[in-house]
């Protein structure tokens, strides 16, 4: 589902109760926003993406995508 090198990450909480509307707009939003200016800015001075390799002990499988 997902491969490759990590660019930039960061993490944030989850209120007890909170819907997925409510993190998206408290947190998740300005957060990949931030993430994105990083990202950006470091290939300006670099001409390249942060690379950072993935740690597989933490993957998880995801269900096998079929059309219906």
């Amino acid at each position: 589902m997902d491969a490759g090198a990590i660019a930039v990450q960061d993490w944030c909480f989850v209120k007890p109760g909170e819907t997925a509307r409510e993190l998206w707009e408290r947190a998740l939003a300005p957060l990949g926003l931030r993430l994105l200016a990083e990202a950006i800015d470091y290939a300006r001075i670099h001409h390249a993406l942060p690379a950072k390799p993935q740690d597989e002990q933490f993957a998880t499988k995801a269900p096998s995508l079929t059309p219906h």
